[in-house]
């Protein structure tokens, strides 16, 4: 079992385009501006992974001790309770969707994720 986190990282790692799409694809779920998706994209992928979770990243000019953080959307509020997301059919990934907008992200990051997975070779 892997940690959405981690799969995400490891998406974001391998595939620049899977990472501008995504981050475009959320920016506009969540109806954010210009600037917030420039900073996304300047994120390293590990705190980008973290950023498109949490809704949150490290202020800019703040140090790891201030911990500072810039709320950029709202957390996913149902990551851990992902029954509603998707099936497995034999090789295939049916990902629902959502019906109410606070879980539209997450859609999106688990579309990204099944399509990542099911395209990486094993």
């Amino acid at each position: 079992v892997r940690d959405v986190a981690d799969a995400l990282y490891d998406m974001l790692q391998r595939d620049a385009h899977a990472r501008d799409t995504l981050v475009t694809e959320v920016c506009a779920a969540e109806r954010t501006d210009r600037a917030t998706r420039a900073l996304l994209l300047s994120l390293d992928n590990h705190a980008l992974a973290h950023a498109l979770i949490s809704g949150y990243v490290d202020a800019p000019g703040a140090s790891r001790g201030d911990r500072l953080r810039l709320r950029l959307f709202a957390p996913l509020p149902n990551l851990v309770f992902t029954r509603d997301i998707g099936i497995t059919l034999t090789t295939n990934v049916l990902v629902t969707r959502a019906l109410y907008p606070a879980r539209q992200r997450e859609n999106l990051l688990f579309r990204a994720l099944a399509y990542h997975i099911m395209e990486s070779p094993v």
